[in-house]
């Protein structure tokens, strides 16, 4: 199978964050490997664990069926369902309106991944 290599701008040039059921953090950039199933060698997303920020290195579905995401962020993996992603969340960017749309394209890659319409 084959795989899209992606990248994600922001206008502003602040971060922006996310709560669901984990605090996420967006950078200005992001990017990865989209494949079917996963997204690999992913940078410009953080998830909070406790008090550290940890960078999420790869987001993945393993059965789709089962409406579960998994996050990698190094040492373990953050289990999400599919319906925190189904809505865009509201971002709380430093400056700037673009983070809500950097997220709204970021679940819909999730989706995709998905396999949902």
């Amino acid at each position: 199978m084959g795989y899209y290599i992606f990248q994600l701008r922001m206008l502003s040039a602040s971060p922006s964050d996310a709560k669901f059921e984990t605090p996420l953090r967006y950078q200005c950039n992001i990017t990865g490997r989209l494949s079917y199933g996963q997204v690999s060698d992913l940078s410009g997303v953080a998830a909070q664990d406790l008090f550290l920020w940890l960078p999420v290195k790869s987001i993945r579905v393993d059965i789709p069926s089962s409406g579960l995401i998994y996050f990698d962020v190094g040492m373990v993996f953050k289990q999400f369902s599919l319906s925190f992603f189904k809505t865009p969340k509201e971002c709380n960017a430093l400056s700037g309106d673009f983070a809500v749309l950097t997220m709204a394209v970021l679940q819909l890659v999730l989706l995709r991944i998905h396999g949902a319409s």
